[in-house]
Order: structure tokens, then C-alpha cells, then sequence
């Protein structure tokens, strides 16, 4: 009974290890569902890939445009990074623009999977799809990722210090190198608890018989 209970814990322990670089997915398709966003940024996390589409429809002013925010928080600075996975359009008909801060950044006919780019530091990026005549064969599909700054905020104190950088990633390392010993400690124990149990078993057993 206890080397089934002992099996599931290191079964359990395996599992959050596993689990610790499961990221989500958030997509959005021109037109399909990004009307109405333009108004309402959504915030981002470091956790989630978020992903645009396009299959050559035509799009309404109002679907146009979707406004991201990169994640809050008390110390870290977070920026947004863009990476076209793929752009199709054969009769240049599609531009996508992207505003942050004082900056336009633009993807069409023309982009490669080498314009990858980054915002500025704990910005609103917005992201505005415009089509003209033969957008029917255009499609593409980029990613936003939101990503941890290297630099970090100092805190609002009398005195100065030097901060030690964490990022998302050092985190994640940190629990599963955490979970790997802890299943390798259960593992041990239950084989020291297990294997004495069976050398006691057998002493009795020739204890009896002798």
C-alpha cells in the first residue's frame, strides 16, 4: 500500500515538472474576432504566445485594430516582441502597422522572418491591418510575445543597491530543477523504506523457519 502511495508522488512530482513549461496560446484573426478591440487593450502575460492571423478577407474599420499591453509589475520591465512566422501576398495588398510610444513599425509584401522586433519597455503596442484591392490570396500569421527586460526597476528607497536579475525562464529552471529533487528524494526514500521492509520480512520469515 505504501509503495503505490509512494509511485503516485513521484508520479505527481513528475508531472508538475513537466507541466512547468506549458505555455498558452491566444489568437487573433483578422477579422474574425478583433473587432471592437481597438478601444479595449488587452493585457498580456509572460506565459502566453499571442498569435495573428490573416486569411484574406476584407475587414471593417472597426475590426482593424487590436491594442496590447505588455504585463504590469512592481520591479520587472516587460516589452513586446513581433516576429512575422509568415507573410503571403503576392499583389502587395495587405500593410500591417504597429504603434508604440513615438514609433511605426510596418510589415508588408516585403517582410521576411528576419524583421523580428521589440517595443520599448511597458508599452501599449497597437496593431492595425489595412487592405487594399487583391488581398484575396494574402494571409500571415505573427506572433507577440511578451518578455521580460534585462534590465529591471530599481526600488523607490533612500538606498542605492544592485538588484540581481530574474527572468521568467530562471524561474522556471528553479522549479524544475526543484521538482527533479524532489522526485529523486522521494524516489530514495521509498526504496530505503521498501527495501527494509523487505529485509525484515525476510528475517522473519527465516527466523520461523529455523
Amino acid at each position: 500500500m505504501r509503495s503505490q502511495i509512494c509511485i503516485s508522488l513521484i508520479l505527481l512530482m513528475i508531472g508538475l515538472v513537466s507541466t512547468t513549461n506549458i505555455s498558452s496560446n491566444v489568437t487573433y484573426v483578422f477579422p474574425d474576432n478583433t473587432c471592437y478591440l481597438s478601444s479595449k487593450p488587452s493585457h498580456t502575460n509572460t506565459s502566453s504566445l499571442y498569435i495573428f492571423g490573416y486569411n484574406g478577407r476584407p475587414i471593417s474599420e472597426d475590426c482593424q485594430t487590436v491594442s496590447l499591453h505588455s504585463a504590469d509589475a512592481t520591479l520587472d520591465k516587460y516589452r513586446l516582441c513581433i516576429t512575422p512566422e509568415s507573410f503571403i501576398d503576392p499583389n502587395c495588398s495587405v500593410t500591417v502597422e504597429f504603434r508604440f510610444s513615438d514609433s511605426v513599425m510596418v510589415f508588408n509584401c516585403n517582410t521576411s522572418e528576419m524583421d523580428m522586433f521589440c517595443t520599448n519597455e511597458e508599452t501599449e503596442l497597437t496593431i492595425k491591418t489595412m487592405i487594399v484591392e487583391g488581398y484575396q490570396n494574402a494571409n500571415f500569421t505573427i506572433t507577440v510575445q511578451n518578455t521580460i527586460s534585462e534590465i529591471r526597476k530599481m526600488p523607490k528607497t533612500f538606498f542605492m543597491f544592485t538588484s540581481t536579475v530574474v527572468t521568467e525562464s530562471g524561474r522556471i529552471v528553479g522549479i524544475a530543477v526543484g521538482g527533479t529533487v524532489g522526485v529523486i528524494v522521494i524516489g530514495l526514500v521509498c526504496f530505503i523504506y521498501i527495501r527494509g521492509k523487505n529485509s525484515r520480512n525476510d528475517y522473519a520469515y527465516h527466523s520461523s523457519n529455523s
